[in-house]
Formats: C-alpha cells, sequence, structure tokens
C-alpha cells in the first residue's frame, strides 16, 4: 500500500491531504450515477460509455423567420409621447382590442405599439394579452398598413379568451375602418 515507505504519521496525512498532487484523480467505483434519470429511460447506457464526441455541423432549428407576406420587421413605438399622439388620432374599438391611428406625415415604415392597463389582469395575462397582439399585427396583410402611420392597440380583457383567427380578422376589420373613416380622408 505505501510501496517501501512507513506508514505517514497524522500530521504527515494532514499535510498530504491538503496537497492536491497527493489526491487521487480516480473515482471511487461505488459512487452513485450522476445522471439525472430521463423519462425515456437510459436506453441501455452505461456510466462511462460515453464514446469521443463527433464533429459534425449543427441543423439549424427554426432561427429565420417564415417567409410569407408577413411584415418582416416590425418597428415599435417606444417613447410616451408617440404614444400620446397616437391617441390623439383615430379610433376603432373591437371587442378585443382598441385600435389608435395616427398619420405622421412622412413616408416611413408602419409602427406599433402595445399596451394593456392593470386592469386587465396579472402580469401574466398582461403578457399573454401583449403577446397575442403582436401576433395578430404579425399575421395580418401588409397591404392594409400605411406607411408613415403609428398605430397603438390597447388590449382588453377578451383578448384572451377570443380565438386568434377572429382576433386578425378583427384587426384588418379596424383597419378598414381607421383609413376610410372620417369621409376617407386619411390626413388625421
Amino acid at each position: 500500500m505505501f510501496r517501501g515507505r512507513s506508514p505517514p504519521s497524522q500530521a504527515q496525512s494532514a499535510e498530504n491531504l491538503k496537497r492536491e498532487a497527493d489526491l487521487s484523480t480516480e473515482q471511487a467505483c461505488t459512487q452513485a450515477p450522476s445522471r439525472f434519470p430521463r423519462a425515456h429511460g437510459d436506453q441501455g447506457r452505461t456510466q462511462g460509455a460515453v464514446g469521443a464526441a463527433r464533429t459534425r455541423a449543427q441543423a439549424t432549428l427554426c432561427l429565420t423567420a417564415a417567409k410569407g407576406p408577413h411584415i418582416a420587421s416590425m418597428e415599435r413605438l417606444r417613447q410616451r409621447a408617440d404614444f400620446l399622439a397616437a391617441a390623439s388620432g383615430i379610433k376603432a374599438p373591437s371587442a378585443a382590442f382598441v385600435l389608435q391611428a395616427r398619420n405622421r406625415r412622412d413616408r416611413g415604415p408602419a409602427r406599433f405599439g402595445f399596451t394593456v392597463s392593470k386592469k386587465v389582469g396579472s402580469a401574466v395575462e398582461r403578457n399573454r394579452v401583449r403577446r397575442r397582439l403582436r401576433e395578430i399585427v404579425r399575421l395580418s396583410t401588409a397591404n392594409r398598413l400605411h406607411a408613415g402611420h403609428d398605430y397603438v392597440l390597447i388590449g382588453r380583457r377578451a383578448a384572451l379568451s377570443l380565438p386568434l383567427g377572429k382576433l386578425v380578422q378583427d384587426f384588418e376589420g379596424a383597419l378598414r375602418r381607421i383609413h376610410a373613416g372620417r369621409g376617407g380622408n386619411t390626413d388625421y
């Protein structure tokens, strides 16, 4: 066991345990498996049967946006002044949201703002409403959106329970009403 040396005293053994070079790097065989159980089992693999890592290209999974008639990247309203300016524009109420629009009088891309008040519910419910509103804008046809306009969607609690298809129809109807409003005049 000590290969020709005398057994160490307690002081020497305490000193040796402090030194990293004297510690064994091998694991004891009585140690429990260090993996978490999986729902599909261990698939017959033993603990030490891990092979060398293979070098190969990884396949990308849904990292790019789907191509189609959707908005490539949505311009967002972030400043409070932009939300207040849109509130002074024309409004089109719906069961799940109120759409506010304002003509900025420039040819920039259409911009969107989303707001949900605390009356709608908890933070989880408000975030769910906000995500659904973003999705209906993404799914709507881009030809109804006018360049140089700011749109604000104010979420209501009904947006949680209505089907997404109905929300998209309501949004497109609100867009039609807004752009046909005031005698067809879009200079609001």
